[in-house]
């Protein structure tokens, strides 16, 4: 019930921070990326064909993953330690709509793209899959991420 609570309040304290900043330019105009209430450099992200698209190496640093690019096989893997279950690997290729989660083919709504030197990743995709919860203010062009709550030792 902690855990609940703790993961409602992040969320709710998200929403709130997002009409006070703006950052990113997209097709949308300005674009704010909130994770926990934070605003982190996404300085590459971008909305493609309405899809968030975020820089890899930023935000799987923000949500805790462990990421890798592979240059000479366009594949982006990540790793997220989860603690009852044991870890969840992602793995994307650029421009290839199916993903894998563990052993099981997913198809994407955005494929990873290269944008200059920068991989970038569907935001929603990624955050939703390690179980956050993701809200876009439309009238604002913001994104909210909210991380689940941790369990920590007693």
């Amino acid at each position: 019930m902690k855990k609940l609570l703790a993961f409602v309040i992040a969320a709710v304290m998200t929403l709130f921070a997002m009409s006070a900043f703006a950052s990113v330019e997209s097709e949308v105009g300005d674009l704010s990326i909130f994770i926990n209430g934070r605003l982190p450099d996404m300085g590459a992200a971008k909305v493609v064909n309405g899809r968030t698209m975020v820089p890899m190496d930023v935000f799987f640093e923000e949500l805790g993953i462990f990421g890798s690019f592979e240059a000479e096989t366009n594949t982006i893997v990540g790793l997220y330690p989860v603690l009852n279950s044991g870890p969840m690997i992602i793995t994307m290729q650029v421009s290839n709509s199916l993903a894998f989660i563990n052993q099981d083919t997913v198809e994407l709504d955005a494929a990873p793209i290269m944008d200059g030197g920068t991989v970038l990743v569907p935001l929603r995709f990624i955050a939703e899959k390690i179980g956050c919860v993701v809200v876009w203010d439309e009238e604002t062009s913001a994104v909210s991420v909210a991380t689940p709550a941790v369990d920590v030792a007693d």
